[in-house]
């Protein structure tokens, strides 16, 4: 195996820290002297937005554009605005938080450009949206886009249904956003993976029968959503519902925790290549999805084979944007039963299952493919990792995120609850 590093979209956070590794001469910004390998290169403030979700992508001209996700609420009050903040941006218009739009191609004198507010309806908060997540992809890579167009995909997150959903928008002008298609009545959305390169998205969330007539509930409401959303113009079809076992509308006994975001290694660079332990051309690296389920305790991180999670989507040139998914019956999209969800059969397309301290909740789950190992106790030259992030409860008033560095991301059909359980290394505070 190659020494392979996974190069997804870079997150505003790697950029930044990137940049400021080699920017010895950007002193004039102010430092928290809190630094100790890196310097801060610029600064904006959102307008006094709170922000989740930031990322970054490179313009067909060039430009380095940042978009950032945000939470709902204001950590400060405007005399001119009655509930939310003003946006400078659009003649002070009082608008809900959402998503901003800033140029980063000059790090040091970033420029805010658009806010994209999240949708919202009446005076209650269960109609207010936030619009946490953010991920773009190139029209000349999104098999229904337009070549020279870049396209924004992001989650509105509420109670009420006929705000809550997904979105995509033409972003290719950074001060004039235009939605172009939209899903709305879904339940608890949050942070999505749009597979660029196949339009397949995987997206926390359920259908809410009230938008779905005949859709069965489930009692993951924040189960994943696996759609086809290749045409950016068009609103995607829904493929199936996936969650953990207990998680479906026919599941028994305690309800599993909330799926927080899935990331597809399908876009990876080394995607053919197999993975460090694969024992046949099936386990590749871009044949896994790595999801994080749980927030703020019992925390679990799946392996899933992408083949057998995806039905065939012929890509139109005698090839296949999906896998070789066979429902067990008819209802199976909607309804499966819990050996469509794991266990080692033929219907499952669960192939690692890593159960997390109690206390530890699964927020983020990044895998990193072929690192040479120069010395372990295991006598191997090569391995794969994931790194995952947990969202555990507060501890003494304080929100504490550790992360988990695990080692194994082979995953080989034996036994679920043993072989398929990565060795956690180390956890990191």
């Amino acid at each position: 195996m190659e020494n392979t590093r996974a190069t997804f979209q870079v997150t505003a956070i790697g950029l930044g820290v990137a940049m400021a590794l080699g920017a010895a001469s950007a002193q004039a910004v102010s430092q928290s002297g809190e630094a100790q390998n890196m310097i801060r290169l610029g600064h904006t403030n959102l307008q006094g937005r709170p922000s989740y979700q930031p990322n970054v992508i490179q313009y067909p001209d060039g430009r380095t554009i940042l978009f950032v996700g945000m939470h709902s609420g204001n950590p400060r009050n405007s005399p001119l605005c009655a509930r939310f903040l003003p946006n400078p941006l659009n003649n002070n218009a009082c608008e809900n938080n959402g998503t901003m739009i800033i140029d980063v191609t000059d790090p040091r004198n970033p420029v805010e450009k658009a806010l994209i507010p999240a949708k919202f309806t009446g005076t209650a908060n269960s109609g207010l949206g936030q619009a946490q997540m953010t991920r773009m992809c190139l029209g000349s890579q999104l098999p229904g886009g337009t070549a020279g167009n870049v396209y924004l995909m992001r989650n509105t997150q509420a109670t009420n249904a006929s705000v809550s959903g997904y979105e995509v928008w033409d972003v290719t002008d950074v001060e004039k956003p235009v939605m172009k298609s939209e899903i709305r009545g879904l339940r608890s959305t949050h942070k999505l993976w749009w597979e660029c390169n196949t339009g397949i998205v995987y997206a926390p969330g359920s259908k809410n029968p009230q938008s779905f007539p005949g859709a069965p509930t489930w009692r993951q409401s924040q189960a994943m959503l696996i759609m086809d959303w290749h045409d950016p113009n068009t609103a995607p079809t829904i493929l199936r519902t996936f969650g953990l076992p207990g998680g479906q509308p026919n599941g028994t006994g305690p309800v599993p925790n909330s799926l927080h975001g899935a990331i597809s290694a399908h876009e990876h660079p080394n995607a053919s290549a197999r993975l460090a332990r694969g024992e046949n051309d099936t386990q590749v690296i871009g044949n896994r999805i790595y999801a994080a389920w749980g927030v703020g305790d019992d925390g679990v991180m799946t392996i899933i084979d992408r083949d057998k999670l995806l039905p065939n989507l012929p890509d139109g040139h005698g090839g296949n944007r999906g896998g070789n998914w066979v429902p067990k019956k008819a209802d199976s999209a909607d309804n499966p039963d819990e050996d469509e969800l794991v266990g080692n059969n033929r219907y499952s397309p669960t192939v690692g299952y890593f159960l997390m301290s109690p206390d530890q909740g699964g927020h983020t789950s990044m895998p990193v493919f072929g690192i040479t190992v120069a010395r372990s106790v295991f006598h191997v030259k090569s391995a794969s990792f994931a790194l995952i992030v947990s969202q555990m409860g507060a501890v003494c008033g304080i929100a504490v995120m550790p992360s988990w560095l695990g080692w194994g991301l082979v995953s080989c059909h034996t036994d679920m609850y043993s072989a398929y359980v990565p060795l956690l290394l180390s956890t990191i505070h």
